[in-house]
């Protein structure tokens, strides 16, 4: 039995790729470099920000390590954590849903892990048990943020899904024994996998299925 949903939350609860391309143009101009194409960051964010950060600069700036400039790219990024970013059409319906069903319901995202706390309070008050980022824990793939999740909760990893909109998301899925479930409106780009939702809602038909 289903007892809990953890879910990814960029691309996955929350549309912020417009927040994230202008805190990422505006840390390149810093640099000196030119900004890049905002159409081309869904591909970029596959791994998450960080991964963002790094392929998107042209060159890297002599004194400056990757964990630098990734916290030069946070501070930009935490002046504008929701001017455009909203979430996904559907996704307030299914979180209620969700807790009337009385499941817990968690995020684990690669975002910092206080602007994951920020953008969650803004959006989600009161919604999450936990709420879950990096630095200092290690991104996804890696599955330690989800076994953290799971103790805190104090299921089993067979009473979860995890819900994400990446490649990495589904392997931290496995590497943490809970089944995936692709959320197909995400950045991920376009792969088939099953369990597969087209839109949030569809979550609910799943659970019933599994119930």
């Amino acid at each position: 039995m289903i007892k809990a949903i953890l879910y990814d939350l960029d691309g996955t609860l929350v549309d912020s790729i417009e927040d994230l391309g202008d805190a990422l143009n505006a840390f390149l101009v810093r640099l000196g470099q030119k900004p890049a194409d905002i159409h081309t960051f869904r591909s970029l964010l596959e791994t998450g920000s960080r991964r963002l950060l790094l392929d998107s600069v042209e060159f890297l700036p002599e004194g400056y390590t990757p964990e630098e400039l990734y916290m030069m790219f946070n501070d930009e990024y935490s002046t504008r954590l929701w001017e455009k970013s909203k979430p996904f059409p559907g996704v307030y319906g299914l979180l209620e849903k969700v807790k009337k069903r009385g499941l817990q319901q968690a995020v684990i995202s690669n975002k910092k892990h206080d602007l994951v706390e920020l953008v969650c309070d803004h959006f989600f008050k009161d919604t999450f048990e936990v709420c879950l980022g990096t630095m200092p824990n290690p991104p996804k793939p890696d599955p330690t943020m989800l076994h953290m999740v799971i103790d805190q909760l104090g299921i089993e990893p067979s009473e979860i899904l995890y819900v994400g909109d990446t490649l990495g998301d589904m392997e931290a899925a496995k590497n943490a024994g809970v089944q995936g479930v692709w959320a197909d409106w995400g950045y991920g780009g376009k792969h088939t996998f099953e369990p597969m939702l087209h839109q949030p809602m569809e979550l609910m038909e799943l659970l019933e299925s599994l119930s």
